[in-house]
């Protein structure tokens, strides 16, 4: 039995029907008897609401049936045809959006994940409520193509968000919109089924495109920072030296904004390379100039180190240093070409989040819970944890920078320190509005703003970082705070969150992270110094070459433009010496005379 809805007709509309409707009611009420909802695997036991429709039905009927007197030929003749017997009348698949809130925490993260149970997402919950509610078909469900299930945000674990839309095809009934457009009663009957922490908020008819990933454009979250994780004299911020630390802060949080290489900032940078269309070719192309280095290298060696093996060695390896910065360049696109070496500043997800922007649930690194300081904690003070910071002269085929690593922040603010109810903690409210963000992304921008505010991590640090070149691991904050607060299609009131928000803000893993976790960040001074110089050298060297390129470019318009005329003057002073035109003719009549 695939009918799955909501009862589109009353009771008296079918004894209106009844005449036709007593053979077919019966046949679909037996069918529906007898062909229970599927629940394979670990799919939720749906209500039983094809058999409660078709018992209902059928109950009508045979009601109106007998008090109805027998049909003639000819009024079964005038008759108007039976609807599909595998949907209510008026009800009709359409595509939808719904404007879901949520609290992630004890979740694994928003998108389903079938080798989970069913509440380990907040994706398997909603879908579960929505085959409970009968708006898809126990056939449909679990099969995202079937549905046309699209997001426009993910969010990872224990994150919470205000206004995620999720688009499918649902069965609804087209008149219920008329009079509720916003479609608050379809979202009562599926928040029967859902729990607390997760609300849909509104279910809206779209167009059958619609299609929130593609649409959303950007994507703005906040995060809830105790102030006391910045080591303030003060909780409200006015101490001696707070304002000296707050602006540092601030000067952290600035340097993402921009168009930048956040591949150390994505919590498995590989992921975006396998995703990356553009990423078999782009390893390709540095495989091959890498095969060029080593060949130029072993012809310099076998050479015996001559001046002219030397000399062709470095111009060989000049010749694939050329070949991997256009790889890189192409790959980034126009606004990477700059970084010749390597790329910098070139999207899900994501989405997405992204998004690109792509954010994907996974499992959290050693910095999010308490187990992260259990090494050392018991024998007394924690082993500072050493970073290995690497700059690559070379782009590396086996950890590429692709175009999905790059993402686009248009704005990175922090509030002053406050209270969100009274008498709560104090915190500071961040605001990053961005094209879409990775995976941790946000986290670890926070906890290297945080690393490099308390003097842990060097602010120059964080320039090198966000080149391709470089290679820096930074500390992740935990993920409590975050929220998902607003997108192109809607801003919704956060005020219903800040009670919960503010009961986070006391987490034991605030505590963990600032005083067991982020102390053990150890940057060595002379590794920082010569990553420093490196980046500072390539950013010069960058700057020449697109100055000479500049320059190139005007001397060969220059060149042109001369060429250009120095062609008209020609043409000028041969057509007025005797080779056309009328004087050339006057002169040469001239002359024989």
């Amino acid at each position: 039995m695939k009918r799955v809805g909501l009862i589109a007709s009353s009771c008296s509309l079918l004894q209106q029907r009844a005449r036709l409707a007593v053979p077919r009611a019966a046949a679909a009420a037996g069918r529906a008897a007898a062909a229970p909802l599927p629940s394979p695997g670990n799919r939720p036991a749906p209500a039983p609401h094809c058999t409660r429709m078709a018992s209902t039905a059928a109950a009508a009927a045979a009601a109106a049936a007998s008090e109805a007197p027998a049909a003639d030929d000819t009024a079964a003749a005038a008759a108007p045809p039976p609807h599909n017997p595998k949907r209510p009348p008026g009800v009709h698949k359409r595509t939808v959006a719904l404007h879901v809130a949520y609290v992630g925490t004890g979740f694994s993260g928003l998108q389903v994940a079938r080798d989970l149970p069913i509440d380990a997402t907040i994706e398997g919950v909603l879908e579960a409520a929505i085959l409970k509610a009968g708006l898809i078909t126990p056939e449909n469900y679990g099969n995202p193509r079937k549905t046309k299930w699209a997001r426009s945000s993910r969010t990872d674990k224990g994150v919470h968000s205000l206004c995620t839309v999720i688009s499918l095809r649902v069965l609804v009934e087209d008149a219920r919109f008329e009079s509720d457009p916003e479609g608050v009663a379809y979202a009562r009957e599926i928040n029967a089924h859902l729990p607390q922490s997760v609300r849909v908020l509104a279910l809206q008819r779209t167009t059958k495109k619609f299609n929130p990933r593609r649409f959303c454009v950007t994507r703005t979250y906040e995060f809830y920072l105790p102030a006391s994780l910045l080591g303030l004299a003060s909780p409200d911020g006015a101490g001696a030296g707070d304002a000296e630390r707050l602006a540092a802060f601030r000067a952290a949080l600035s340097q993402y904004v921009g168009y930048r290489a956040f591949h150390n900032f994505a919590g498995q940078r590989s992921q975006y390379v396998k995703g990356d269309k553009g990423a078999p070719a782009l390893i390709a192309r540095l495989q091959a100039a890498a095969r060029e280095r080593e060949a130029a290298a072993a012809a310099a060696a076998a050479a015996g180190g001559g001046e002219g093996a030397g000399e062709e060695a470095a111009a060989a390896e000049a010749a694939a240093e050329a070949a991997a910065a256009a790889a890189e360049a192409a790959a980034s696109g126009d606004e990477a070409a700059a970084a010749a070496s390597g790329g910098e500043d070139a999207d899900d997800a994501a989405g997405s989040d992204g998004d690109a922007g792509a954010d994907v649930a996974g499992a959290d690194a050693s910095a999010d819970g308490a187990d992260a300081s259990a090494d050392g904690a018991a024998g007394g003070a924690a082993q500072p944890w050493l970073q290995v910071l690497r700059w690559l002269e070379h782009p590396d085929p086996n950890d590429p920078v692709v175009s999905s690593h790059y993402r686009r922040v248009a704005e990175f603010t922090a509030d002053d320190p406050a209270p969100l109810v009274p008498g709560g903690v104090h915190c500071l409210r961040l605001c990053v509005t961005g094209d879409s963000f990775m995976l941790n992304q946000i986290r670890n921008m926070v906890g290297a703003a945080v690393a490099a505010a308390r003097g842990i991590l060097p602010p120059e640090l964080l320039a090198v970082a966000l080149s391709a070149p470089g290679r820096v691991t930074v500390p992740r904050a935990p993920p409590h705070t975050l929220l998902l607060s607003s997108n192109e299609f809607s801003p919704f009131a956060r005020w219903v969150f800040d009670a919960a928000i503010n009961s986070l803000l006391e987490h034991p893993d605030w505590a963990n992270w600032g005083d067991a976790i982020l102390p053990r960040y150890h940057y060595p001074r002379d590794d920082v110094a010569r990553l420093v110089a490196s980046h500072a050298a390539w950013r010069e060297e960058v700057a020449a070459r697109k100055k000479a390129a500049a320059e190139a470019a005007a001397a060969a318009e220059a060149a042109a433009a001369a060429a250009a005329a120095a062609e008209a003057a020609a043409g000028a002073a041969a057509s007025g010496d005797g080779g056309g035109g009328l004087w050339g003719r006057v002169r040469q009549l001239l002359r024989l005379q």
